[in-house]
């Protein structure tokens, strides 16, 4: 923080408007901070249904290999 004080110096010594543009540019700063911030919770949210789905379909793979399991082992069984 001291450092930015240092960097920009006192603003009443600024030449005129140069206040004006820092506010804008902080405005900007906010702003393209908050669109990112959202973009990256859809992201997320995007990421996280990814693997939900990644889930359900391992989950479809285990039972359907539970059940294949199941049937040669009887089909075994039956006939020894």
């Amino acid at each position: 923080m001291r450092s930015r004080t240092e960097e920009i110096g006192n603003p009443s010594e600024w030449a005129p408007g140069e206040l004006d543009k820092v506010h804008l540019e902080i405005q900007q700063n906010r702003e393209r901070f908050a669109e990112m911030r959202d973009g990256f919770g859809k992201a997320m949210d995007q990421l996280e249904e990814a693997v939900r789905s990644f889930d359900r379909k391992i989950e479809l793979y285990e039972a359907r290999s539970a059940r294949i399991r199941k049937e040669i082992e009887a089909y075994f069984d039956k006939d020894g």
